[in-house]
């Protein structure tokens, strides 16, 4: 059943109309993120959609805001080193979208995510390694 539900928060973050009736909601925010946390939900499956749903609403300015207020930045700062391997990706990519914004970006840096992001630079995992380490997109000449 969470597997089922989380799903289809993940299809409803994916669309507009989704992501403001998950902010009309006002516990929405409150269940990804309970049911992102690895101590408290058990299922692979279940964070993941959680996980796919927090990125989508990552991109989101209003949903965003509504994340890192909701505590999802040092939640993931925490959880996500400790994450099985095939859930980190996700859990960087989250964590990335709440970044964008200012607040996020220095809950982050107050949380721990710099010693946390070069812990998971030792990945086995390439696609570990490369939400955590991204080549920049031009010459450093053109920046």
């Amino acid at each position: 059943m969470r597997e089922l539900t989380t799903r289809a928060l993940a299809r409803l973050a994916r669309e507009p109309n989704g992501r403001a009736k998950l902010l009309e909601s006002d516990s929405a925010i409150a269940l990804l993120l309970k049911l992102s946390h690895s101590e408290t939900e058990q299922q692979e499956a279940v964070r993941g959609n959680c996980l796919a749903a927090m990125t989508e609403l990552g991109r989101d300015v209003p949903c965003r805001a509504a994340l890192i207020a909701a505590g999802g930045v040092e939640q993931l700062v925490v959880t996500a080193p400790g994450e099985v391997e095939a859930l980190q990706p996700a859990a960087l990519a989250a964590l990335r979208g709440m970044m964008m914004a200012q607040p996020g970006l220095e809950q982050a840096i107050a949380a721990g995510a710099i010693s946390a992001m070069i812990s998971l630079l030792a990945a086995p995992s390439p696609a570990v390694r490369e939400k955590v380490w991204r080549k920049p997109s031009c010459p450093p000449t053109a920046l």
